[in-house]
């Protein structure tokens, strides 16, 4: 009899542990279920742009599983997106606890630390993620990029060439080791890498718009025109691409197609200053005044601050005998550009048509003054 009593209650307790253990199981399941929902909710937030819902959901399946990592993530982008720092690093290193090997976690922490000028917690991140996986090559051009923004650049140089090692066609290394090349005066480097990265990933625009670059200081105009229209057709809406592939036909005075370059950029984007201060350039250098005025004033009623525009529109009124109107525009493009030595000499010369001699006199001075201190900069 005693021994099954024994072994009644053996069975008792084994059976009462097990129902205790299905418990557990069904309201783990439970809180899972119901941190899936929430996350569920927020994802579909977070698509419709909807961030502070989104950022409820999320805080909402983290209450019901505190070890729901996906919430804690995502906290930790939005947070980012939203440009609160503490609260992005926070979500991030929570994440990071429950999944201290997740790749994508420690690169989303390296990002915040860059964009916050924390560089070397962010460098230290990538090297975390390279400790996880030796193979991956981003991480290295991650780091690279970081120590060409801190113009360590022997050292960025490393990070891309060990990148290119493990992925030889990885989007934009060959551009950015171009880059530091074109600045250390390597142009021949960045020539040949600007030209590998096409050859990698033909539908990129920066490559063939660096490229534009150094042929039109090459004196190349052909090779810049083509490299300048290749970076157009892979990205139409590069307004730089359209700015500089103008320039260039300026240089070559080729201003009907100059002309027609800018009028298909305000086509495109109407709200642009940049393409009517050009217009005006070649409307003045073809002694078309009235037209040369009309895209002056449409470039500063877009941007008033563009110091160019206002100066150049002095220099029309000034040929023209509008001395006040030309004093005005002068003395605008210097209050908004006080180093501007061709504003300053302008308006001395306005000054000392109106007769107003010691003003014109303290213009050129400074005008002299300015010259000297950019020429001491230059070393020359």
């Amino acid at each position: 009899m005693k021994i099954h009593a024994v072994i009644f209650k053996g069975i008792l307790f084994t059976a009462l542990l097990l129902m205790l253990l299905h418990n557990a199981s069904a309201k783990s399941d439970d809180k899972a279920a119901e941190a899936l929902k929430h996350y569920n909710k927020g994802v579909e937030h977070w698509n419709k742009k909807d961030y502070d819902n989104a950022i409820d959901e999320y805080k909402a399946a983290i209450e019901a599983d505190s070890q729901h990592a996906k919430s804690h993530f995502n906290l930790g982008y939005i947070y980012f997106q939203k440009g609160e720092k503490d609260l992005a690093i926070k979500s991030l290193k929570d994440a990071l606890a429950i999944n201290n090997n997740w790749v994508e976690a420690h690169t989303m922490l390296a990002m915040v630390y860059e964009k916050f000028n924390m560089f070397e917690d962010a460098i230290y991140e990538h090297k975390q993620v390279l400790s996880i996986d030796a193979k991956l090559a981003k991480p290295h051009m991650n780091l690279g990029n970081i120590y060409n923004k801190t113009q360590k650049y022997d050292m960025a140089i490393s990070e891309y060439e060990k990148a290119v090692k493990l992925d030889e066609g990885l989007q934009g290394v060959h551009t950015m080791l171009g880059i530091i090349y074109w600045q250390k005066g390597m142009v021949g480097k960045a020539v040949k890498e600007y030209k590998t990265e096409i050859e990698h990933n033909p539908g990129k625009a920066k490559p063939h718009f660096n490229l534009g670059h150094i042929y039109m200081q090459d004196g190349n105009m052909k090779m810049a025109i083509e490299s300048f229209k290749q970076a157009i057709d892979a990205e139409p809406k590069l307004m730089e691409a359209r700015t500089m592939l103008g320039v260039v036909y300026e240089m070559s005075n080729m201003l009907d197609k100059a002309i027609g370059v800018y009028e298909e950029a305000l086509k495109i984007d109407p709200t642009l200053a940049g393409p009517h201060t050009n217009l005006g350039n070649i409307y003045y250098r073809t002694q078309k005044f009235d037209m040369a005025i009309n895209e002056y004033k449409k470039a500063v009623s877009l941007d008033p601050n563009l110091a160019d525009a206002h100066n150049n529109l002095g220099y029309i009124y000034y040929e023209q005998g509008k001395n006040k109107k030309a004093i005005k525009g002068f003395k605008k493009a210097i209050e908004l550009k006080y180093d501007y030595v061709n504003a300053h000499n302008n308006l001395a010369m306005a000054y000392k048509k109106a007769g107003d001699e010691d003003k014109a006199e303290k213009e050129l001075n400074i005008a002299k003054s300015l010259s000297n201190s950019r020429r001491g900069r230059n070393g020359q």
